[in-house]
């Protein structure tokens, strides 16, 4: 019969890969975590961002027509300002089923310009657990400039 040796520090170690692969996989699987999150919430804001682009190119494109023809020769092509929040307000409409709480935050149409600001909500896959149920507020502005006409 062999006799094992068994020295006081082996005895202490007993159990410590366990206890560090748990440790590595609650810090793996919390960073997954985060980072589904912050995609999903980057995503989001970049969608939004598109979507006030193509609104305010729907506002841009609205010439006051009788402005242009008066003969007038002007620095930026004059704008029809309540067609344009209309187009705008049109656009933004077609886009409601496309996110959550998705609202109009302001339509400003002056010198050639249309800007627009988008408000929605972005509900994060795994931030309801810990705090965010109802999600994080996304906000995207855009300007478009009508060409100029010389």
């Amino acid at each position: 019969m062999t006799r094992r040796w068994v020295t006081p520090r082996m005895a202490d170690d007993d159990g410590s890969i366990l206890l560090l692969t748990v440790g590595f996989t609650a810090l793996v699987l919390a960073l997954v975590l985060v980072v589904a999150d912050a995609s999903k919430l980057f995503l989001t804001r970049r969608s939004l961002v598109a979507a006030a682009d193509g609104a305010a190119l729907a506002g841009v494109q609205n010439l006051d027509r009788a402005t242009f023809y008066a003969g007038k020769s002007p620095d930026v092509l004059p704008l029809d300002a309540s067609a344009a929040a209309a187009a705008v307000r049109a656009y933004v409409a077609d886009l409601a089923d496309e996110y959550v709480d998705l609202e109009l935050v302001d339509v400003h149409v002056g010198d050639g310009v249309v800007t627009v600001t988008l408000r929605a909500r972005s509900r994060l896959p795994f931030a309801a657990y810990v705090g965010r149920p109802d999600g994080v507020v996304v906000e995207a502005t855009a300007h478009a400039t009508a060409p100029y006409v010389g």
